[in-house]
């Protein structure tokens, strides 16, 4: 009769890599009994030990032929899991699990998190009583929320996709530089709008360290 057994000790993958944890027919699985023909694949957990890094843990099913050799493919990869520092993920499958037969390949691959869109637009208003005269770099905001240095703001039709060069939380404003100032003069109410960037990367995945256990089904034919 089947039962649920770990599968593997804990293995620890540090990034980037990609690595073939099990091979079905070869490795011997948890308990030093021997090896399988068939594995019916239930669970795989796995955690992140960095404290500080993010990364991005993927997990693949190579068929009998295929060797793993550099990135892994995408032809193959069955999950795609973002991992946070010290996150602890299991990818369960218990009712319909994977069934990997003699040869074939459960391999795993720690890189780089996913880049992710951190856009935002903020649509806010000069301040009342804080006309801006011309050549006026600073401007008073109803708010700066979210506002950060390096953003795009556009004051009515005076000023267009100006990189803001400083916040200023205390009193609401924002800067500007000195060569994209306005020619004229901008009245409160004013309509403006900030742009943040596109785009954000929060870690490289160089030097995460994932740990892995397997968990499944062994079936009653030993080698």
């Amino acid at each position: 009769m089947a039962q649920i057994n770990k599968l593997t000790p804990i293995i620890s993958i540090t990034g980037i890599s990609t690595v073939g944890i099990m091979t079905v027919g070869i490795t011997e699985l948890a308990g030093g009994t021997g090896v399988s023909t068939t594995v019916y694949l239930r669970s795989v957990l796995m955690h992140n030990t960095s404290g500080v890094g993010t990364c991005t843990s993927s997990v693949y099913v190579y068929p009998h032929w295929e060797e793993v050799v550099g990135v892994g493919k995408t032809a193959y990869k069955l999950l795609n899991k973002r991992l946070e520092p010290s996150e602890t993920y299991m990818w369960d499958l218990p009712s319909y699990p994977i069934i990997l037969t003699d040869r074939e390949k459960l391999v795993v691959e720690v890189n780089s998190p996913n880049t992710l869109d951190k856009s935002f637009t903020l649509n806010t208003a000069i301040s009342a009583g804080s006309t801006a005269g011309i050549g006026t770099t600073e401007f008073t905001l109803n708010s700066i929320t979210g506002i950060g240095i390096g953003d795009s703001i556009t004051v009515g039709a005076a000023i267009t996709d100006a990189p803001v060069t400083q916040v200023f939380t205390a009193t609401n404003k924002v800067k500007i530089g000195l060569a994209l100032t306005a020619g004229e003069s901008i009245y409160a109410g004013t309509a403006v709008t900030v742009t943040g960037p596109n785009t954000v990367t929060d870690g490289t995945g160089i030097g995460s360290a994932v740990n892995y256990v397997l968990f499944g089904d062994e079936d009653s034919a030993w080698a």
